[in-house]
């Protein structure tokens, strides 16, 4: 679980994800994610994908990379959860 509460979910295509507004039709950007290794039925356990080199390297992404940050990550997780205005700047 993150500082927002959000846990990773498990896709219906077997890999886990940050959260469910990860599993949409735009997964190519979380390709680290989707290595074949990384799939739940590949991986020693749950634990072993989360530690994994991909996943740090993706939290690192996000948290100090916002301009290469999954789309979804920044219009959803931003601090203030700023999604709706940033899509649609007339809905304040």
């Amino acid at each position: 679980m993150n500082s927002k509460g959000v846990m990773p979910v498990h896709s219906n295509i077997g890999w886990l994800l940050p959260c469910c507004y990860a599993d949409t039709v735009h997964m190519e950007q979380f390709s680290i994610l989707l290595e074949e290794h990384l799939k739940v039925e590949n991986a020693e356990s749950i634990e072993a994908i989360l530690e994994s080199d991909n996943w740090k390297q993706f939290y690192e992404t996000i948290l100090n990379d916002y301009e290469n940050a999954p789309y979804v990550c920044k219009y959803r997780c931003t601090k203030g959860n700023v999604w709706p205005t940033k899509l649609y700047p007339d809905n304040k």
